[in-house]
């Protein structure tokens, strides 16, 4: 059993979403689950050189045969699959499941999770850094930990008198 990585932004904001009615969606995502199921992926194949019947298929992905040719026909037009005597390929299968692909904007995304200061100048962390050093103990402890310690690193260098901490 294998697992399909897919990209969520794409997928819902991409062109995918006005291209294809519902149904048809379905039918594309449910051809890359069984090209990843391959053991010849990106193909959906009965063997190397043999494709699976159309038949078959609509069967198998319990749809009638028409909802798959119209899918089939469309997503060809459109350069998402091709189509040939041994079977369907989903094309640039192989970039959207590539990990390496996928890093840039993975490490983005963590560092964004864990670093609320990601993506900001210095200028503006010094002046956030600053702003929650004024704030009272009760609403400094609700702050992520890296702006915590930030703010009560800054005070220890910039005391502020009248305010222990």
């Amino acid at each position: 059993m294998h697992w399909l990585k897919l990209w969520t932004r794409g997928w819902l904001e991409g062109s995918i979403r006005f291209d294809l009615t519902p149904a048809q969606r379905s039918v594309f995502i449910d051809l890359v689950a069984m090209a990843r199921e391959s053991r010849n992926s990106p193909w959906v194949q009965a063997n190397s050189t043999t494709a699976y019947p159309h038949s078959w298929l609509a069967s198998k992905l319990n749809i009638s045969l028409e909802l798959l040719e119209e899918t089939l026909t469309i997503c060809q037009a459109q350069g998402r699959i091709s189509e040939n005597s041994t079977g369907i390929e989903i094309l640039k299968f192989g970039y959207y499941q590539d990990r390496e692909q996928q890093l840039p904007e993975r490490k983005d995304a963590e560092k964004k999770a864990y670093d609320p200061n990601a993506g900001l100048t210095a200028e503006q962390i010094a002046k956030q850094t600053r702003l929650d050093s004024q704030l009272p103990e009760e609403e400094l402890a609700q702050l992520p930990i890296v702006r915590r310690r930030a703010a009560r690193a800054y005070l220890i260098d910039h005391p502020i008198k009248g305010k222990g901490r």
